[in-house]
């Protein structure tokens, strides 16, 4: 959202720079001096002028008395109005916010009267900051050819075009800001101003405007340019060179010119001192001549989409006191960038963000020689490593936010021994751990401290009790053990904001608690116990869930705080019912009462109009009863509705289709009965989640859910539906297309606390139990992925529409206990997203499709106790679904994992034909092939093993040649015994005996 820079001109004022706060006194020091010069001695004004002036207040409304003074003869003399020392004209009229006390409020109202252009010699006109109108006073305004100052910002009540003013060529300050409904639609009288110094167009649209960085460039006198909010085409930026070579302060900033930063543009601005680019859509790496522009002082390009790494040569300016880069998409580190600045010889810079980028890298200790350093923030971006000590030596630092980064390490006293001035310090969501004395006196006095996600110890840190001024305190996640000290809940007595959230604190709140300032308390997730204690009348945000808090809700527990917008109560002990003052609030946005064991009706409050602006009511998990009251139509606001497990009966109320903005309903797990109205599908339309699982619902399913086109989760499991599916289950297009991830339904932040360190987003987590893949699942941060359709246990007939194959980005159906006849669809396997297949117990029949092996996604399938016949496709995904029970109970399958065989699987496979190949032939030989290069391989191993023992060990080599030669000594004697025509036998058990003797 872009800000108004007419309800921001205070802040921009103080955004600053001294120098050019200067810079722009000097001019309008000049200038009215060039306007006139108030002596004590001057001749009175002329009748015609004191007329035009009378004629003027006339037609003027003037409740504050700014104009009481105009009367008598001496006009000179009124209040607002000055006159030449020596003529007596009328020269100068200034009616501008100087004129009554209350900066920036209007006082003045009623027509400019057209006569005021025969004061000729008007050399200062200042109308600014009233409800006037200058319709009949614009078109004749090119007359006061004599002006050199003329201000006309902030009128309220301005018409239609700017009329050319190109006859003013005196013109030195020219301001038009912030005039509602003027139009500009030329740019070409801008050549006539051959002396303007500033000009101020800021938010007066540009939109007709073509190319007005041409006309622009034709006024090279220029000092000062303000074209804020001006809806400035991009195409300028890219099509025309920069000759505003005098500039020193340029803002064009809130513009959303889409475009990169042309690097030619920055070259001959040396003399820029302020330059304003924030609220835009640049993109494209930050231009390296903007090191060219050694005098500048104020650099602002937050809010933008650069990219790549920030250029060192900003490290050469060495007068930079401002330099805001956050909110964009720059990489790389700081290092150079810092090593730069050290260079310098004085440091002046004075603030530095570069939060929410994607820096990284780490901290360089030479950030010690930005001496001169207040503001330093550096949160949400991906910075690692430690944090140096030489950051305790920035001794005028006063806010220091390094939040959600990846630092590491240990953080001592010494990163704190100079750090007199601190008042701000967040070190959120790191991996830090605090090592302090626990009788450490810090040298600082904080209001806003941080430290979610360190490792602080056991203990809150006893030196927090030094800290008297502190505001704001998150000590979240930082593994506190025990009971809190009763020194910090006085301590906690002046705060505004206190997180202790997510650690294991015991014990009781005080009951004295509602006597503190705070308007933001969250104690979630601890081990916090007994009754509920009364709360602040400030108080905007509760946070008190899973906890062991007990007891009843107190009839007038809400009463008090006439501010709550958020009330978190879930997962607690809480019994009772809900008190009826609850109908009594009017600021509630959230109210969360879930996973209690609250018990009665929800409050009918009847002729009241509770909750304008409830967004999310979450009452599940109770023992809650009765109907659902028809005044829950009057929660016009109503985003998210949770009444699950519950005992709520009777039907749903039509007065619920009045919440025309509700994305989500879960009235699941209760008693509720009827048919399931029609209204839902024609008036809802923006539903995204609708689960009615496992109640007392009869009749069909309306054909008008299939036309809730953002629908993404769909179950009416364990009901008592009938009748068939709606062919029209084709349209709910959530299913088919990828949608982009900013939907609300998953976690909306609902609460923004905003302290001198940056935002503090507090957030609501939807979450939903579903019955996926054969098991009820809880989702909650996947939630907005999930699409999933259960219309199981019902009594649902007919065949499976063809038409529910095109939902391609299903991810589980289950059509399971119902009594659906025939044949899966064939294009079973366009859903390529689904991972849970449920079409069990039904009376299904046929061959289940081939296509079902396409189904890549799938990791769930149960096809049991149908009646499916022939063989079980296999390939793909199917291969890893081996469990037989997928299929059991349909005796006509086979094939794997079923041990029954396909007919023919029993008898040899037949020789393929040259016609044929199913590969069974190739196969066989591939296989023998690898049985004789095995063979092969094995006698080459063999004998080498044989070859490499003989050859390593040298007494076996000695015994296995004695063996040889003694058998051939006993073949030779054999031999010769043959030939004799005796037997000889050689005992081949002796060669172990040879070959131990050679051992």
């Amino acid at each position: 959202m872009r800000t108004n820079k007419c309800f921001r001109f205070q802040r921009e004022m103080d955004r600053t720079t001294t120098a050019v706060c200067i810079l722009q006194l000097i001019l309008l020091y000049s200038l009215a001096h060039a306007a006139a010069e108030r002596h004590d001695h001057k001749p009175g004004c002329g009748e015609m002028e004191r007329d035009i002036l009378l004629g003027f207040k006339r037609r003027l409304m003037d409740p504050a008395s700014i104009l009481s003074s105009w009367h008598g003869e001496e006009c000179c003399s009124w209040r607002g109005v000055g006159c030449d020392a020596r003529t007596g004209h009328v020269v100068r009229l200034d009616l501008g916010p100087s004129m009554y006390n209350g900066f920036g409020l209007p006082s003045l109202s009623g027509d400019i009267d057209p006569s005021l252009a025969n004061l000729t010699h008007l050399t200062h006109l200042d109308l600014s900051f009233n409800f006037v109108n200058l319709e009949p006073f614009l078109p004749s305004i090119g007359s006061l050819t004599e002006l050199v100052y003329l201000n006309l910002s902030f009128i309220f009540l301005s018409p239609g075009k700017l009329p050319h003013l190109g006859n003013l060529s005196r013109l030195r300050y020219l301001d038009l800001s912030c005039s509602k409904g003027l139009e500009i639609d030329d740019l070409q009288w801008l050549s006539g101003l051959s002396s303007l110094q500033l000009l101020d167009l800021s938010e007066i649209s540009f939109d007709k405007v073509g190319d007005w960085l041409t006309s622009i460039n034709m006024v090279p006198t220029l000092a000062v340019l303000r074209l804020a909010g001006c809806d400035l085409p991009a195409a300028g930026m890219t099509t025309s060179r920069n000759n505003l070579t005098s500039l020193a302060i340029l803002d064009l900033s809130n513009n959303g010119l889409h475009s990169a930063l042309p690097e030619y543009w920055w070259f001959n601005m040396t003399d820029l001192v302020f330059l304003d680019l924030h609220t835009n859509s640049f993109h494209g790496r930050i231009p390296s001549s903007l090191g060219n522009m050694t005098s500048l002082e104020v650099l602002y390009m937050n809010d933008n989409e650069l990219q790549g790494e920030i250029p060192a040569a900003l490290g050469n300016i060495c007068n930079l006191r401002t330099l805001d880069l956050s909110v964009n998409n720059i990489t790389g580190g700081i290092r150079e960038l810092v090593e730069g600045w050290s260079r310098c010889g004085t440091v002046g810079l004075e603030e530095l963000n570069l939060k929410h980028n994607n820096l990284s890298g780490g901290l360089t200790p030479r950030i010690a020689h930005l001496r001169r350093l207040g503001k330093f923030s550096l949160s949400h971006n991906r910075m690692s490593g430690t944090i140096p000590k030489e950051i305790g030596q920035l001794s005028r630092l006063e806010s220091l936010d390094l939040s959600f980064n990846a630092f590491d390490g240990v953080v001592s006293e010494a990163h704190f021994v100079h750090l007199w001035r601190l008042k701000a310090l967040s070190l959120i969501s790191n991996s830090l751990v605090l090592n302090l004395s626990s009788l450490w006196i810090p040298p600082f006095q904080l209001q806003i401290l941080g430290l979610g996600s360190c490792r602080l110890g056991l203990d809150i840190p006893p030196w927090l009790r030094t800290q008297k001024n502190l505001s704001e305190l998150s000590l979240s996640d930082a593994g506190i053990v025990g009971s809190v000290p009763g020194w910090f809940w006085n301590l906690a007595a002046n705060m505004s904001l206190l997180d202790l959230s997510n650690n294991m604190i015991i014990g009781r709140l005080p009951r004295f608690f509602k006597f503190y300032s705070a308007y933001m308390v969250s104690l979630s997730s601890n081990q916090f116990e007994g009754p509920l204690p009364g709360f602040p009348a400030e108080m905007a945000y509760l946070d008190l869930s899973y906890n062991l808090f007990s007891g009843t809700i107190p009839p007038g527990f809400m009463e008090t705080m006439h501010r709550l917008t958020s009330l978190l109560l879930s997962n607690n002990l809480l019994h009772g019912t809900i008190p009826s003052s609850i109908c009594n609030s009017t600021t509630l946005h959230v109210l969360d009462l879930s996973n209690n064991s609250i018990t009665g009706g929800l409050p009918a409050c009847q002729g009241k109009s509770p909750f304008p602006g409830l967004e999310i009511l979450n009452l599940a998990n109770n023992n809650l009863s009765g109907k659902i009251p028809d005044s829950i139509g009057q929660l016009g606001s109503l985003q998210k509705l949770h009444l699950n497990h519950n005992s709520l009966s009777g039907k749903i109320p039509l007065a619920l289709r009045n919440c025309k903005f509700l994305i989500s309903i879960d009235l699941g797990e209760n008693r509720l009965s009827g048919h399931i109205p029609a209204w839902i599908g024609d008036d809802l339309s923006l539903l995204m989640i609708l689960r009615l699982h496992s109640n007392m619902f009869f009749g069909s399913i309306p054909p008008q859910l299939m036309c809730l086109s953002s629908l993404q989760i769909l179950d009416l499991a364990h009901n008592d539906l009938s009748g068939p599916i709606p062919q029209s289950v084709g349209n709910l297009s959530a299913m088919i297309k990828k949608q982009e991830q900013t939907i609300y339904v998953v976690e909306s932040t609902i609460f923004f606390v905003y302290s001198m360190i940056g935002e503090y987003p507090i957030s609501h987590q939807e979450s939903l139990l579903l019955d996926t893949k054969g098991r009820a699942l809880q989702y909650e941060k996947i939630l907005i992925l999930v699409k999933s359709i259960d219309f199981s246990n019902n009594k649902l007939n007919g065949e499976i529409p063809v038409e529910l194959t095109d939902l391609v980005q299903l991810q589980s159906l289950n059509l399971s206990s119902n009594q659906f006849i025939g044949r899966i669809p064939e294009k079973i396997g366009n859903l390529k997203s689904l991972e849970s297949l449920d079409l069990s117990k039904n009376r299904l029949s046929g061959a289940i499709p081939s296509s079902m092996s396409m189904l890549s996604a799938l990791n769930h399938l149960n096809l049991s106790d149908n009646n499916f016949s022939g063989r079980i496709p296999s390939g793909n995904q199917l291969q890893t679904l081996d469990d037989p029970t997928i299929y059991v109970g349909n005796n006509n399958l086979c094939g794997f994992p079923l041990k029954k065989k396909c007919p023919g699987e029993e008898t040899p496979q037949a020789p393929v034909s040259a016609g044929g190949n199913d590969g069974s032939a190739d196969n066989n030989i591939i296989e023998i092939l690898w049985f004789y290069l095995g063979a092969v391989f094995g006698l080459i191993v063999g004998v080498w093993a044989v070859f490499g023992i003989l050859i390593l060990k040298k007494n076996w080599r000695i015994a296995y040649f004695q063996f040889i030669d003694q058998d051939e000594d006993d073949i030779d004697d054999g031999a010769k015994k043959e030939e004799d025509g005796a037997s000889v036998h050689v005992n081949v058990q002796d060669a172990p005996k040879i070959l131990r003797t050679g051992s």
